[in-house]
Parts: C-alpha cells; structure tokens; sequence
C-alpha cells in the first residue's frame, strides 16, 4: 500500500502542476516529481514487484519489510510536505512586477571571451585525465569537474543572453557567439561520455521555454524526452563498455546503482529523528574554486557510504544533515523559495536562477552527494554565478553609460565653443 501510496499520488500531483489545456509546463514540481519517483521509489519499486527483472539478488536487497516500509513511509511524508509547501505558495506568494533591463553585450563579452581560451587551455592540459575510464579515479574526476565547471559558465551566459532576447527567432539565438561555446563545450562533453550536466541543462531551457515564453504540447515533449533518454542511455552503455542495445537497462541501472548508498544505510544505520546540517556546513567549502584551494575535498566531511558507484542518495545525506524531521521542512521549504524566486521573473536574473535550479532538481538533487548538488550546482552556479555576472554586467552598463554622458557633454561643449569663436 505504502509503495503504491509512493508512485500515485506524485503521479497525480506532478500531473496537476505540470499540464493544462494550454500545453505542458515543466517546472520545479514536475522535475522534482520525476527525480523523486526515479531515484527514491523505482528502486524498491522494481526490487518488490518483479524478481524476474531485477534478478533474485536485488528483489532480495530491497525486499526486507524491517527497514522499506520506514524508507517508504518518510519518503510519502517527504514528498507530501513538498506538496503542500508549494500549495500555500501557490496561493500565498504573488507575482512581483519589476522592470527589465537589457544586458551590455559589452559586459557578456568581457566574460565570456577569456572564458573561451582558459576552457581550451584546461582541457588540454587535463588531456590524458578526461578520457580515462569512468570510475573511482579522484584525478580524473576532479579534471572532469573542472571542465563541466567551464561548461555551465558558458550556459549561464547563454541562458542570460537568452532571457535579454525575447521575440528573436530560434536560429539567430542558437547562432550567436553567446550560445555557440555553450553548444560546443555540451558536445565536448558528450564525446567524453558525460551526461548528467548536459542533461541537466536540456531540462534548465526547457524549464526556462515552457515557464517563460510558451507550453509545449504533450506529445512534442514525450516524443523529446523519449529521444533524450535514448541518448542519454547509449552513452551511458558505452561509457561503461557496453553496446548500444544495453542503452535501456543503462538508465534502469542509473538509480539502482545509485541506490546501493542507500541499502548500505538502510541496513547498518538507524534513522535519525532530527539533526544538525554539519556535514552541509563542511561542504560549503566547495564553494572555493580547486585552484585556489587544490585540497579543499579533504576539509569536506561525511560518514562512511558504501557507494562503489561514485554516487550517494539523497535520502542518506538528508538523513545525515537534517533527519526525518528536519528532511520534512526542508521538503516543505523548498517549493516555497522556489515559488518566490519565480514571482520575481519579470528581472531577467530571476528567470535564470529558477530555470537552473529547477533543471538540477531531475538528477544532480536526488544523485550526487550535497558538496555538489545543494552547494555547486543550486547554491554556486544557479544562485552566485548569475548574480555576480549580472551585477558585472551592470558595472560595465555603468561605466558605458558614464562615458557616452562625458563624450555628449564633451560633443556639447566643442560646438559652444566654436560658436561662441564664430560670433567673436
């Protein structure tokens, strides 16, 4: 009952937030919802319901009643928190009307083009690490991180650029010199079998198109996601050497593999009623670029998970960070902050920090442990990076806008002066 209770009401929840007779909106809810039922309940889904598919092995990992019917229970009580959290905002927050500003293609430049060669530099320089194996080596990891860093900072520009540019053809944004390092460094990513932030950001222009400019109709987004996933699935089969006809149980394979952080802590740990975000504390310290800090992971604390794959669900570190109490009301405050972010989309900067993080919610929130997900993609790259390239942004318009003034006063003077030489 409890995992029928875990699969049906987000079904209908997400559904009733996502579609219209306008089209569908793909928002925070609707990702949110997918990441919840792909990372927290398929896994128990498929290990109780269908040993033939699972094999007798994973049906017996998540089949012991003593600790999948607590999992469960905090999961629905989760997940019905975040639903009435964004219930009440959605009555309770109101649409703050401010006036937008357009953006300096000065002040994008600026960042964007040392960006372009320091991006280049650093993938050369990390050559022989990109393309290693995928797996638990920390260098090649760290490399790869690096790069993916260069990659969001270009889609933050495009996706600022984007959101200035609102009536203009497909083909001319696509097409412009703000959009097209984005676009290259998500094939560069590809080709290194990297998916997970590629994706992600598929999702943050979708959020951003269906929430801002127009809905899309239900069988373009299923016939898109449904060719998504197949992408997303071959690369992933033959990252880890498999063919292409693996590609579907790849995806299948992504939150189950996930999920062995989970069985580890479900079976050896207890469930915690209430505790302090220290480990969450520690993490912030990810904030601080590899390059000013090289031995930054060393300050990052977290108890010992069994995660051979690399990843650590996120109902282990919610426990860890907050317990069930505190995982509640952060569940519960989440929708609300993310309802008052989208009040404010009027200012472009809004419209862009809702879209990311909103695009992080499907994978990165439910998948990687907090030092990446709460704190380098929502906190860093969704929150600060935008924030700081605006205010830059803004810096540049000032400074443009001071010297055409001192030129129109300057211009102004000139022609007094002559006049005046003319009459005398």
């Amino acid at each position: 009952m409890l995992l029928f209770l875990c699969i049906v009401f987000p079904l209908w929840f997400g559904y009733r937030r996502s579609v219209s007779p306008e089209g569908v909106e793909v928002n925070h809810v609707t990702l949110f919802t997918f990441g919840f039922l792909f990372y927290w309940i398929l896994p128990i889904a498929v290990g109780q319901i269908s040993s033939t598919f699972a094999g007798d092995n994973w049906s017996d990992l998540f089949g012991a009643a003593n600790f999948t019917s607590k999992y469960l229970a905090v999961s629905i009580t989760s997940y019905v928190a975040f639903a009435i959290g964004d219930s009440i905002a959605r009555r309770t927050v109101r649409t703050i009307l401010g006036k937008a500003r357009a953006f300096s293609s000065t002040g994008l430049a600026i960042c964007l083009v040392p960006a372009i060669p320091a991006a280049i530099f650093t993938a050369y320089i990390y050559r022989s690490l990109l393309f290693q194996q995928y797996g638990r080596d920390i260098p090649a990891e760290r490399a790869r991180g690096t790069v993916s860093a260069f990659v969001i900072f270009f889609g933050v520009i495009a996706l600022l650029h984007i959101s200035d540019q609102i009536g203009q053809s497909f083909k001319r944004i696509a097409t412009s010199w703000f959009v097209l390092p984005f676009v290259a460094g998500c094939i560069f990513m590809l080709v290194l079998a990297s998916r997970i932030y590629v994706v992600s950001f598929i999702l943050i222009f979708v959020v951003y198109s269906t929430c801002f400019i127009h809905r899309f109709k239900i069988k373009n987004l299923i016939l898109g996601a449904t060719i998504l996933a197949a992408i997303s699935g071959t690369i992933g089969a033959l990252r880890v050497g498999l063919s292409i006809g693996d590609s579907g149980s790849n995806l299948i394979l992504e939150p189950m593999l996930t999920s062995f952080s989970l069985i580890y802590f479900l079976r050896y740990e207890s469930l915690a009623w209430i505790h302090f975000p220290t480990y969450l504390i520690s993490d912030l310290v990810n904030l601080v670029p590899t390059a000013l800090l090289p031995g930054k992971s060393d300050l990052i604390q977290f108890p010992f998970v069994y995660n051979p794959g690399g990843a650590v669900h996120s109902f282990v570190s919610f426990n860890y960070n907050f317990g069930i109490i505190g995982t509640v009301g952060f569940m519960f405050l989440l929708p609300i902050v993310l309802r008052w972010i989208r009040a404010q989309s009027s200012i472009q900067l809004f419209r862009v920090s809702y879209s990311m993080l909103s695009g992080f919610l499907a994978f990165t929130f439910f998948r990687d442990p907090f030092s990446v997900s709460l704190v380098k993609a929502m906190l860093e790259f969704s929150v600060i990076m935008p924030a700081v390239l605006v205010a830059f942004n803004r810096l540049i318009q000032s400074t443009e806008s001071g010297y055409i003034s001192s030129c129109e006063s300057l211009h102004t003077d000139i022609c007094s002066t002559l006049i005046n030489n003319a009459k005398s």
